[in-house]
């Protein structure tokens, strides 16, 4: 483990720059509704946030935020 972290760098990304991300798995939930799970490349995402999905072509809220 201590090779992995001397080794592998940090993400790089600067937390005050537009917010820019990456979906890389989704699904729907009958209470929740659509769960997404996104790689945070630049800026930062809070509930409360609309984020626009350039695949969809549309904007969303979000109401749940969790860290992996």
């Amino acid at each position: 483990m201590e090779q992995i972290v001397e080794k592998i760098p940090a993400p790089m990304g600067e937390e005050n720059k537009p917010t820019k991300a990456l979906i890389f798995d989704s699904y729907y939930d009958n209470y929740k509704g659509a769960i997404a799970h996104v790689r945070v490349m630049e800026g930062k995402v809070k509930v409360g946030d609309e984020i626009y999905l350039m695949a969809a072509d549309k904007t969303f809220t979000v109401t749940e935020v969790r860290i992996l």
